[in-house]
């Protein structure tokens, strides 16, 4: 940035110190031409008021050419700090997902426990209890992606609305970006209620590839293209 400005202010003195030379020879010619009394003196007075003129011209590109330089800082600035709290927000929601999807994974494995002969009976009773008796997990969970929710489509609006771009579609945002988070609470219900433990295998399988799903094609994806917005200085 320094370079360019050095480089236009070189270009500004040169193109103004290129005109006034011309400008002088030219008004000198005419003054003499003319039998003009004193005429290096006054071609000189005419270019000096010339000058005046030139040297305002001059400020004024330089003064813009700043003023935009700072408004493309500023905006660049304002995009990774914005960029940061999206992905820090997305990753909070995800993360938060995560532990429940792991707690939840492991109370559908307490129902295909109990088919295991080599598992002791206390020990699959215990995990069986512990699934119905989550409900309290369940009540949390809701809680957190609420307002885990809330907070990124805040920042996320917030986003595409200032620079014009989208992160994630219309289509999307309803069912295929939240597929996953649903789908936990789904889970974490039938482990509650003591459904069948074909259907809670079967639940417990879809949320796997709906947690993958969500990875590929939204999480890591948004990612790496907030990540570009990130300027070294706020890095």
């Amino acid at each position: 940035m320094n370079s360019d400005i050095k480089s236009l202010l070189i270009r500004v003195c040169g193109t103004i110190s290129y005109l006034i030379v011309i400008f002088f020879f030219v008004t000198f010619i005419l003054f003499l031409h003319n039998d003009v009394k004193d005429a290096f003196k006054e071609a000189w007075s005419v270019s000096v008021s010339f000058l005046s003129v030139l040297a305002s011209l001059g400020a004024a590109v330089i003064a813009a050419y700043l003023f935009t330089d700072w408004r493309i800082v500023q905006r660049a600035q304002s995009k990774s700090e914005i960029s940061k709290k999206v992905i820090s927000s997305l990753i909070k929601l995800k993360s938060d997902a995560d532990k429940y999807h792991f707690n939840v994974q492991f109370h559908a494995k307490a129902y295909e426990y109990q088919h295991d002969k080599d598992i002791s009976k206390d020990y699959k009773l215990r995990c069986l209890n512990e699934a119905k008796n989550s409900q309290k997990e369940k009540d949390e969970y809701d809680s957190n992606l609420e307002t885990n929710l809330i907070n990124f489509f805040e920042l996320l609006d917030l986003y595409e609305s200032i620079f014009n771009e989208i992160l994630l579609e219309e289509a999307d945002r309803e069912i295929k970006f939240k597929v996953y988070f649903f789908s936990i609470n789904g889970l974490l219900s039938q482990v509650i209620n003591g459904q069948n433990d074909k259907n809670i295998k079967y639940t417990s399988d879809m949320l796997k590839l709906f947690k993958l799903d969500f990875e590929q094609k939204f999480y890591t994806r948004m990612i790496n293209a907030l990540k570009k917005n990130i300027t070294l200085e706020n890095s």
